[in-house]
């Protein structure tokens, strides 16, 4: 039995269409929140580009690879803050054998 995307890659097209929607409204909270100039400096563009790209809904190739790239950098950071919070929870939720080694366990509650 073939699956449906096998046949007509009708699933390679929606992914695509989900990418560029995705990318599109990053774009848009980009702008509402750093403005078109910070944006297009954050991003690495012209101004210019920028608008465009506001303007016309197209997400080119070289603006959709600064919009990703953005968004792994700000992914990265989100994920190394949580890393740090859980170190630090996990520190002062008592560090040494505070996981069950201890009389009771200050990250559950559970008793050895």
């Amino acid at each position: 039995m073939r699956r449906k995307d096998t046949v007509d890659g009708s699933d390679g097209l929606e992914v695509e269409q989900l990418r560029r929607l995705r990318l599109s409204e990053f774009l848009r909270d980009l702008v509402r929140q750093e403005g078109k100039m910070e944006a297009a400096e954050l991003l690495g563009v012209n101004h210019k580009t920028l608008t465009r790209a506001e303007e016309s809904g197209e997400i080119t190739g070289r603006m959709g690879d600064a919009l990703e790239l953005l968004l792994r950098r700000a992914d990265d950071a989100e994920v190394a803050h949580l890393r740090e919070t859980v170190s630090v929870l996990e520190w002062a939720g008592g560090g040494a054998g505070g996981r069950h080694g201890d009389a009771s366990c200050s990250g559950c509650g559970r008793r050895a």
